[in-house]
Parts: structure tokens; C-alpha cells; sequence
């Protein structure tokens, strides 16, 4: 994640949080920590995808990283702009992410644009709410 030159508007506390939150993300993707990532996602998240049926819910975004376990993943999010508005965060991007198969070292990767929408639930941590992503794999 870069934030340097990302728009950044909302409580200095509360920025720092959620760029924490953001790049806790991507390095529990990067080290395929599923137990890392299920923390930082609210019970009722809802995430969209090019070509996937809507991922509702823990449970379903759970079962969806199992099936990577196969993967060493490589992600990169740029954050353009970080807006906070009471216990909401809105965060949009440039989007990107490169899947190493470990059996046969074929790399897939993907790219586009992202939504991400995090939420301050009632224990204070943001959490992973909402996401939409224009991510289409590009082929090399």
C-alpha cells in the first residue's frame, strides 16, 4: 500500500487506524494468514467481484480463501484517497494481485480498480464491510 500520495481527510487517529487495518490486510494475504484476515472482516461483509457471485458473509469469504491455500499470493493496493466519516471509512484504489501456483509456478495476476469500505464496530477495530473490486486478470 502507498499512501504517500493519497488524498487522506478524517481524525489523524483515525487515518493512522485504518492505514493500519489496510496494510494488516495485505500482509495477511501476502503470508496467507486466513485467521488474520477473517479478524479483520466485519460478520456481515459483502465483497463484489468481476465474474464471482456476490461473497456474503464470513462464512462464504472463509470457504473462497481455503481454495487458495494452493497459492502464494502477491498483493498491491495504491490507495488514491482515504475519507472517515463517524465510524465509517471509504478507501479507493488501483488494485492488484498476483497468484503464484506452488505446484507448477504458473503466476496469474489481475489488475484494476477498488472500492474498500471499512466499518469501526463496536469493539473499536475497523473491519473489512464492504468491497468492490474491477479486477480482470490480465494475461503477459
Amino acid at each position: 500500500m502507498s499512501a504517500n500520495d493519497a488524498k487522506l481527510l478524517g481524525p489523524p487517529e483515525d487515518v493512522a487506524a485504518v492505514l493500519t487495518a489496510i496494510a494488516a490486510w495485505e500482509s495477511a494475504t501476502r503470508t496467507g494468514d486466513r485467521a488474520a484476515l477473517m479478524a479483520l472482516v466485519a460478520d456481515d461483509c459483502v465483497f463484489l467481484a468481476p465474474g464471482m457471485a456476490p461473497m456474503i458473509g464470513r462464512a462464504t469469504l472463509e470457504s473462497i480463501l481455503a481454495s487458495y491455500d494452493q497459492l502464494t499470493l502477491e498483493p498491491l493496493f495504491d490507495l488514491r484517497e482515504l475519507v472517515i466519516s463517524g465510524d465509517w471509512a471509504f478507501a479507493w484504489g488501483r488494485d492488484e494481485l498476483t497468484a503464484v501456483v506452488r505446484s507448477s509456478g504458473a503466476v496469474r495476476s489481475a489488475t484494476g480498480w477498488a472500492v474498500t469500505i471499512l466499518h469501526r464496530e463496536q469493539d473499536g477495530r475497523w473491519r473489512f464491510a464492504r468491497g468492490i473490486n474491477t479486477k480482470l486478470e490480465r494475461t503477459s
